[in-house]
């Protein structure tokens, strides 16, 4: 007999925080550090607060603690920012809860970041606009804002139909991702066994995405100005090649 497993169906950035490290461990955030502090430095920012918006587990930030700043992050999932703190244990990286379209904080900062095209998780222009308003509440005056997209290269390219198996720490994992060309959405599909526990999940995580002049337009209805746009980690301007477009904005 055929016993067919039982997935419990979870909110984007649940269990998946188990495994989110190993996925990502083919990013280089040391060299992502380096590149977003030559921006600041290119933008005369050589010190300050910075907030990393959608931070993630905070890999990124304990790479940018070595350049002296003062750094925050924040996530809507709770589950990463617990990892966030556990890992960042005695850096004085301050971390929050919070959703990057309603951003709520006393305090103003010199600069925000929001990496790893934590941007396309916003479907609607409309969440982007209420993305770039509230990260401009938070911003002192001439304030910095650098986040990056994932263009349609990059999908038909690499997550066209793509397939992934692993394991981590005792807990499997799959991953089917597929473009929908026609609506712009790219789909991750993540199935998630706990041996820990014997518990299955699973995860949907959908993204849009944009191109580049979609965003400009966007940016033009927000209370920033579009400084710059960089080809992936360089300081070249994006072609239709690109695969991931930086985006450096400053508090009018």
């Amino acid at each position: 007999m055929h016993i067919v497993k039982k997935y419990k169906r979870l909110e984007q950035y649940s269990k998946i925080t188990l495994i989110y490290d190993y996925m990502m461990r083919h990013v280089n955030y040391n060299e992502w550090a380096k590149y977003i502090n030559s921006i600041f430095i290119t933008n005369k920012l050589n010190s300050g607060k910075i907030i990393d918006i959608s931070c993630g587990t905070g890999s990124f930030l304990r790479e940018l603690k070595k350049f002296e700043y003062k750094l925050y992050g924040s996530d809507n999932s709770y589950d990463m920012i617990s990892r966030a703190k556990s890992k960042s244990n005695n850096l004085g990286i301050h971390y929050f809860v919070m959703d990057m379209r309603n951003i709520y904080l006393k305090k103003k900062f010199d600069a925000a970041v929001s990496l790893f095209d934590s941007i396309n998780y916003l479907v609607t222009e409309g969440d982007i606009l209420k993305n770039l308003c509230s990260v401009d509440s938070i911003l002192k005056d001439n304030g910095l804002f650098i986040f990056d997209i994932c263009t349609e290269a990059n999908s038909l390219k690499n997550f066209y139909n793509y397939n992934e198996k692993g394991k981590c720490d005792n807990i499997l994992y799959t991953r089917k991702s597929y473009y929908i060309k026609d609506e712009h959405i790219q789909v991750n599909k993540f199935k998630i066994i706990d041996k820990n526990n014997n518990e299955n999940y699973s995860e949907i995580h959908k993204q849009r995405v944009y191109y580049s002049e979609e965003i400009e337009e966007i940016i033009k209805e927000s209370p920033f100005k579009l400084v710059s746009m960089y080809d992936d980690l360089t300081f070249y301007p994006p072609s239709n090649k690109t695969v991931r477009i930086h985006f450096v904005l400053k508090k009018q």
